[in-house]
């Protein structure tokens, strides 16, 4: 008798089975595509919407531009008969041309070199092709008007005497139902100048629904009458007209239409992209997760016999590909779109053509970076959807992911935002500018593509670690149970000793947070409260109260405990081969990432707190500080808890690159993110955080001394090395990193992990 398959064990390790994986993938592959009202409500309606919404919108556009309107009424008083003319519909052989010919010179003159626009108004007046408004223009009876608007341009803007004058101008144009007044100035207000000049004043009523078109079009019948006006003076002199320009610019595009579009859409086309792949990964994740579970058929799925991190990577590339397709079908759609609302608009061929080849270059580039962004997406949605027990729970708990995101993204939209070394770290905003940039540049910035991808990559990794993890704990099979409390406030059930990974995530994005925003708060303390405060109040104290509410045993979760006598040996030796790593790292670097202004910040401080205390005060806040409270939050809170929640190795990565990032300095991230890891690796290796203070705060102390004692520069031995060293920093980098490299590897060797946790 066949007996069937034995479940594996949880706790064993073990590759992924790509043949369960794709099984899966072709299960809910298939039941996605047998659901033909989700299908459809979800991918075709809306590819298809677009085009429709766009002629819908067309129609209506036409239709309402085919409408008699009202000709909106404009106060007049004391105006000139040739610019009251100028306001009324004109043909090309009206009167009022045939006056204006008669008015000019008997010496042909030029034509002025104006745009073509104005050039068109002036020879047939303003007719319905250049201002779609018509006026109706009322002759104010009252003399007080002009006084009114004298004494609203003569007021100040700021007293009670502006406010009565505008309440009493406006008062007087809703009375008469008028968008706007033009009024020729009262000569006591008009200043004396050589040649008298009439003075004129436009009153616009901003909340009437045509005061924009209105004033547009009283704008330019007063500057048609001022050219007029200019152009019988020259005559009177005997001047031609080219004397109003005497210089001709002309402007030629050059660049492809395509090229010209791409560059336009460079900040709206990564935000779309990021947009349709969160929306296509997260409603097929919570039908996948949160739909099976509604539907009953979740259970069933999680009783065969396979691993549940092979569930978990086919039902994520089920959701990958569902996003891949939404990204595709709505780009499609929306080219389509514009192609149709360009050709009823009358515009030419290769203005579709511009947007429609913005470059499948360049969208595929956008694929290839974008990919890593949606599986961390996907990974996400599905972790977070298996802790719902209903699909509108699950869109409950995915409305924030999707707003943070999104916020990320608009980063793009920013005119003058641009990647940098800095921002290339940030998951979504590194990706979304490095392609603005791309697709804006006319060569491809490699170096930002790459780190914001291999950003992108890490956490993509560090996420499906964690997601797949989820799969197995209980809180997924029983998203129902009743949550027995937190910490100290606990009401029954065993306490973990260790937080999981989302909160320690947590407790760094608190720590994050008041280095950034409440660290000004100590801008103009003395040197020594501006280093120690900030990693006093923000970095240690979050980690250590978290711990005491948390109910946490600060052994496992801090570290907080002797290590083996031979972790101090260990500790000796990778001091000295820790600050030549660092030193090599950041020669290495220096050729492309130059030092930031950061950096001599820092310095002026060293300098202050050297001046005010010597090498004591110097020693303590800049060495010994940081190396405690840096190594409670990155070694203690971060590690424990990331090591729970994604396993080791990616936790050990994970807290490395956060503790790179509290820097906040491009030029150190390289060697901090090195150290980082060495930091991490001696934490657990030893059980304890102690060894990896002493480590810290000693490398942070040689390099300080060094770089305020210059005195050791001056060595006859010393001398040639810097000169070397400035000359090739490459090799000269290389091997002091691989010395300190290799130094590390020895030291942690070296080292011997307590028998028992618990000790």
């Amino acid at each position: 008798m066949n007996t069937p398959p034995a479940f594996p064990p949880e706790n064993t390790v073990m590759r992924s089975n790509w043949r369960h994986v794709a099984q899966v993938f072709r299960k809910d592959g298939t039941e996605i595509l047998r659901d033909r009202r989700t299908l459809f409500v979800n991918v075709l309606l809306p590819v298809l919407l677009y085009p429709l919404l766009m002629l819908f919108v067309l129609q209506v556009a036409q239709l309402t531009g085919d409408q008699p309107r009202e000709p909106a009424v404009v106060l007049i008083a004391d105006l000139p008969s040739e610019l009251s003319e100028l306001l009324q519909p004109t043909e090309p052989n009206s009167a009022a041309d045939a006056e204006s010919k008669t008015a000019a010179p008997k010496k042909p003159a030029a034509k002025p070199t104006e745009p073509k626009s104005e050039a068109v108004t002036t020879r047939r007046g303003l007719g319905a092709d250049t201002a779609p408004v018509s006026l109706k223009l009322v002759v104010s009876t009252a003399a007080s008007l002009r006084t009114e608007v004298a004494a609203l341009i003569a007021a100040d803007r700021h007293d009670d005497a502006t406010r009565v004058a505008k309440a009493r101008v406006l008062t007087r144009l809703r009375e008469a139902g008028a968008a706007a007044a033009l009024v020729r100035l009262p000569e006591t207000v008009v200043a004396k100048r050589t040649q008298e000049q009439p003075r004129f004043a436009m009153v616009s009523d901003d909340a009437h629904p045509q005061a924009d078109a209105v004033e547009a079009r009283l704008s330019q019948a007063l500057s048609l009458y001022r050219q007029r006006l200019v152009e019988r003076r020259l005559a009177a002199v005997g001047l031609a007209a080219d004397a109003l320009a005497p210089l001709t610019i002309s402007t030629l595009h050059v660049a492809p239409p395509s090229e010209s579009a791409r560059t336009r859409l460079a900040g709206l086309l990564p935000v779309l992209l990021v947009l349709l792949a969160v929306s296509g990964a997260f409603i097929t994740a919570v039908d996948l997760v949160a739909g099976e579970r509604e539907r009953g058929t979740l259970e069933t799925l999680l009783s065969w016999p396979v691993r549940r991190r092979d569930v978990f990577i086919g039902k994520l590339l089920v959701v990958c590909v569902a996003a891949a397709a939404s990204v595709g079908l709505n780009l499609l759609s929306a080219g389509a779109t514009v192609a149709i609302g360009t050709s009823q608009l009358g515009a030419s061929a290769g203005a579709q053509g511009a947007f429609l080849s913005a470059g499948a270059g360049a969208l595929v580039l956008c694929f290839v970076v974008l990919l890593p962004l949606t599986v961390t997406l996907g990974a996400v949605a599905l972790a977070l959807t298996g802790l719902a027990s209903s699909v509108k729970e699950a869109q409950n708990y995915l409305a924030p992911l999707i707003l943070a995101a999104m916020v990320a993204a608009g980063v793009a939209l920013l005119p003058h935002a641009r990647p940098t070394l800095a921002l290339d770290l940030i998951p979504v905003t590194g990706v979304v500018l490095a392609l603005k940039e791309s697709l804006q540049a006319t060569a491809i910035p490699w170096l930002h593509l790459g780190l914001s991808a291999a950003t992108s990559l890490a956490l993509a990794a560090v996420v499906v670690g964690w997601s797949a993890r989820r799969f197995d704990q209980e809180s997924f099979r029983y998203p129902g149970l009743v949550r027995a409390g937190w910490g100290r406030f606990r009401k029954w059930g065993p306490r973990p000793d260790a937080p999981g990974g989302i909160e320690a995530l947590l407790i760094f994005a608190v720590a994050v947070a008041g280095m950034v925003l409440a660290g000004g708060f100590f801008q103009h303390a003395n040197a020594a409260v501006l280093v120690a405060g900030p990693l006093l109040l923000f970095v240690a104290a979050p980690a250590l109260l978290h711990t005491w509410f948390g109910a946490y045993d600060p052994r496992v979760t801090l570290g907080l405990r002797l290590p083996a006598n031979r972790a101090w040996l260990g500790t000796a030796i990778a001091l000295p081969a820790a600050i030549a790593c660092s030193l090599g790292l950041g020669l290495m670097q220096s050729p492309w990432v130059p030092s930031q202004s950061g950096d001599e910040q820092l310095t002026k401080i060293i300098a202050d707190l050297h001046t005010a205390g010597g090498w004591p005060l110097l020693v303590l806040c800049v060495a010994v500080t940081p190396g405690v409270c840096e190594e409670l939050l990155c070694r203690g809170t971060l590690l424990s808890g990331l090591t729970r929640g994604v396993g080791m190795r990616s936790g050990v990565i994970l807290s490395a690159f956060l503790f790179a990032i509290l820097h906040l300095s491009p030029y150190r991230f390289l060697p901090q993110f090195v150290l980082g890891v060495f930091l991490a690796l001696f934490a657990l290796r030893n059980r304890s955080i102690l060894p990896g203070m002493l480590i810290h705060a000693g490398h942070n102390a040689v390099v300080v001394v060094f770089s305020v004692a210059t005195a050791w520069q001056t060595l006859p031995l010393i001398q040639p090395l810097l000169a070397l060293a400035e000359r090739a920093p490459l090799p000269i980098g290389a091997v002091l990193a691989a010395i300190g490299l290799a130094g590390l590897c020895y030291a942690w060797r070296q080292t011997k992990a307590r028998s028992t946790p618990s000790e």
